[in-house]
C-alpha cells in the first residue's frame, strides 16, 4: 500500500511537472509567434502607410529585445532557428534596408543580417538536401546583406555574399520542389548583381543577370498573381531597361522602363497608399528622364521630356518626405533627385537649380552618420553646386564650395565602384574650374585622376556606352588642356585617342557626337 502511495504520488509530480512544462512551452510560442511572425507580418502591413517610421522603430526595438532572449534558448530548433533567421532579416530591412522605408542605421542592419546569416548557415548544415525548405532563407539573408554593403561601399565583398546567396537557392529550383517564394529571392538576388555589375563595367554580366531576375519573377507571378508580384516584375523589368541603356541600346531601354512606370501607374490607382511602389515609380521616372535628355552624357536629346519626367519624380519624393519625415529612405531618395533636377533646371531657371542643390545638401546632413554615402552624397552636392556657381561666373562661391566637396570626400574610398561616379564629379569640377581660371597645369592634374580612374573600364567601352563617353570625354578634355599649355603633341596625341575610344559609336547618338568634337 505505502509502494502504491508512494508510485501515486511520484505519477500526480509528474503530470504536474509536464502540465507545467506545456504551460511553459505555450508561453515560449506565444512569445516566439509575437516576436518572429505576428511582429512582421505586421510590420510588412504598415510600411505601406504613411507616416510609419516612428510606430516601426518602437516595433523593431520590441523585437530585437524577444529575438535575442529566443535566441538563447533554441538550441538547434529547427523551426525556432528557421523563423529566428526570418525575423532577423526583417529587424535588417525595417532598421536600414536601401530602397524601403527605414529607419537608415546601416551598421545596425549589417550586425542583424550577420545574426540572420548565422541561423540560416546553422540551418543548411543539418538539412543540406536541395529540396531543403531553409534554402530560401539562406539565400535572402546573403542577398540582403550583399545589397546593404554595396550601398554602403564594400562593392567585392558584397558581391561574394550575393554570389553565395545564388548558390545556396539554385539546387532548390533544380530539384523540382521549389514554391513562389524561391523564385522570388532568386530573382532578387540576380537584380543586385545586375545593379552591382553596372556600376563595376561587367555589362555583359549585369544583362544577363537582369534577364534571368525577368523570367524568374514571372515564375513568381504565376505561382503567387497578385499587386507584390506584378511590382516586382516591373522592377525586374526596369533593371534590364537600365541594362540596355548600358549597352547602348537606348530606345529598348526607354521601352522596358516605360513598361515599369505603367504598370506602377496602374498598381498606384488600385492602392494609392503604397509607400513601396511610389518610390518604385519615382525611380523609374528619374530613370526616364535620364534616358530622354542628359546635357554632358548618354540621351536622346529630348530635353522638355527630360523635364517633366524628373519635375514628377520629385514632386514624388517630396510627398513621400511630407508623409513620413522620420523614413530615412525617402529623405535620401529626394536628396539624390535634387543634382539631376538641377541639372535640367540649369538654363530655364538658375536659382531654382541653385536651391534645389542647397536644399540636398541640407537633407543629407540631417540623415544618420552611418547612413552609407551619406557624406560622399553631400561631397556631390558641393560638386555640383561649384559647377553651377562656376558657369554663372561666381568664382570665389564656387572655389568654397569645391572645397567643402574636398574635406567631405576625405571619408570614402575612390576605387569602390559605387563611389567612383561621385569623385570623378568632382575632379571633372576641379579641371574645369582650373581650365576657367587658367591654371592648365592644375587642369591637367585634375583630368589625369579622371583618366587613371577611368583606365579600368577601357575593356568594356565596346559594349558599355556610358563607359565609353566618360573616357572619350576624359580625353577631350585632357586635349583641351594640353592645347592651353602650349603642348600641341600631346594634344593632338590625346584627341586621337578620344575619337578611337568613341568610334564604336559614333553616329548612333549625334546629339552625343557633338559633346565631344
Amino acid at each position: 500500500a505505502a509502494a502504491a502511495l508512494v508510485i501515486g504520488t511520484l505519477f500526480v509530480a509528474l503530470a504536474i511537472t509536464l502540465r507545467a512544462e506545456r504551460r511553459e512551452r505555450a508561453r515560449f510560442d506565444q512569445v516566439r509567434q509575437l516576436a518572429t511572425k505576428f511582429l512582421f507580418e505586421f510590420d510588412r502591413d504598415i510600411r505601406q502607410l504613411p507616416g510609419s517610421t516612428p510606430a516601426r522603430e518602437k516595433l523593431v526595438t520590441t523585437a530585437m529585445q524577444h529575438l535575442d532572449s529566443l535566441s538563447k534558448d533554441s538550441a538547434g530548433d529547427d523551426r525556432l532557428d528557421a523563423e529566428l533567421a526570418q525575423a532577423y532579416s526583417s529587424v535588417g530591412d525595417v532598421v536600414a534596408m536601401p530602397g524601403l522605408p527605414s529607419l537608415g542605421h546601416m551598421d545596425r542592419a549589417e550586425q542583424s543580417y550577420r545574426k540572420a546569416i548565422a541561423l540560416a548557415r546553422g540551418l543548411l548544415a543539418r538539412d543540406a538536401s536541395s529540396s531543403s525548405p531553409h534554402r530560401a532563407v539562406a539565400c535572402n539573408t546573403h542577398i540582403r546583406l550583399g545589397y546593404l554593403l554595396w550601398r554602403m561601399g564594400r562593392s567585392e565583398e558584397a558581391r561574394v555574399l550575393m554570389l553565395q546567396g545564388l548558390e545556396y537557392i539554385r539546387p532548390k529550383l533544380a530539384s523540382g520542389a521549389a514554391v513562389a517564394v524561391d523564385y522570388r529571392v532568386a530573382a532578387n538576388g540576380h537584380i543586385y548583381l545586375s545593379s552591382l555589375d553596372q556600376t563595376g563595367f561587367r555589362t555583359r554580366s549585369a544583362s544577363d543577370h537582369a534577364a534571368q531576375a525577368a523570367q524568374l519573377m514571372r515564375k513568381y507571378q504565376e505561382l503567387s498573381p497578385g499587386i507584390r508580384a506584378r511590382s516586382d516584375l516591373a522592377r525586374a523589368l526596369g533593371q534590364a531597361g537600365m541594362c540596355a541603356v548600358t549597352a547602348g541600346d537606348l530606345e529598348q531601354g526607354l521601352s522596358q522602363l516605360e513598361e515599369e512606370a505603367s504598370t506602377r501607374k496602374a498598381i498606384l490607382k488600385e492602392s494609392p497608399t503604397d509607400v513601396e511602389n511610389r518610390r518604385e515609380l519615382a525611380l523609374a521616372e528619374s530613370f526616364i528622364s535620364g534616358v530622354e535628355f542628359a546635357p554632358h552624357g548618354i540621351g536622346l536629346g529630348r530635353e522638355r521630356e527630360a523635364r517633366e519626367r524628373m519635375t514628377e519624380a520629385v514632386r514624388l519624393y517630396r510627398e513621400l518626405v511630407h508623409e513620413d519625415p522620420r523614413n530615412v529612405s525617402a529623405r535620401n531618395d529626394l536628396g539624390l533627385a535634387l543634382p539631376q533636377f538641377a541639372t535640367l533646371e540649369l538654363r530655364a531657371d538658375p536659382r531654382r537649380a541653385e536651391s534645389a542643390l542647397r536644399e540636398g545638401i541640407r537633407i543629407f546632413e540631417s540623415l544618420p552618420q552611418a547612413f552609407g554615402g551619406r557624406d560622399r552624397h553631400i561631397d556631390l552636392l558641393w560638386s555640383n553646386l561649384s559647377s553651377l556657381l562656376r558657369q554663372r561666373n561666381r568664382l570665389p562661391e564656387a572655389r568654397a564650395a569645391r572645397a567643402e566637396a574636398q574635406e567631405m570626400y576625405a571619408h570614402d574610398n575612390p576605387a569602390d565602384a559605387l563611389a567612383r561616379g561621385d569623385f570623378l564629379t568632382l575632379w571633372n569640377e576641379e579641371g574645369q574650374f582650373a581650365l576657367q581660371t587658367g591654371d592648365v597645369r592644375q587642369a591637367v592634374a585634375a583630368y589625369t585622376r579622371v583618366w587613371n580612374a577611368l583606365s579600368p573600364s577601357l575593356p568594356a567601352v565596346p559594349e558599355d556606352i556610358p563607359a565609353a563617353f566618360q573616357m572619350a570625354s576624359c580625353a577631350a578634355s585632357l586635349a583641351q588642356a594640353h592645347a592651353r599649355a602650349g603642348n600641341s603633341e600631346a594634344a593632338a596625341e590625346w584627341k586621337t585617342k578620344s575619337s578611337g575610344i568613341w568610334q564604336a559609336w559614333k553616329g548612333r547618338y549625334p546629339q552625343v557626337d557633338r559633346q565631344l568634337e
